[in-house]
C-alpha cells in the first residue's frame, strides 16, 4: 500500500494512507510525495 507525505514548506508529515490524506487540512497547492516520484 502506497504511503503518502505533504510539506507545509517547512515540515513534512506523514506516513498516511489516501484515505488518512484526504482527511488532512490541505489544498491543491499543498505539495505531496509518495514512494515512485522523484521529488514534491
Amino acid at each position: 500500500m502506497k504511503k503518502y507525505f505533504y510539506t507545509d514548506g517547512t515540515n513534512k508529515f506523514g506516513p498516511f494512507t489516501f484515505e488518512e490524506l484526504k482527511e488532512k487540512n490541505i489544498s491543491r497547492e499543498t505539495k505531496v510525495w509518495f514512494q515512485e516520484l522523484d521529488d514534491w
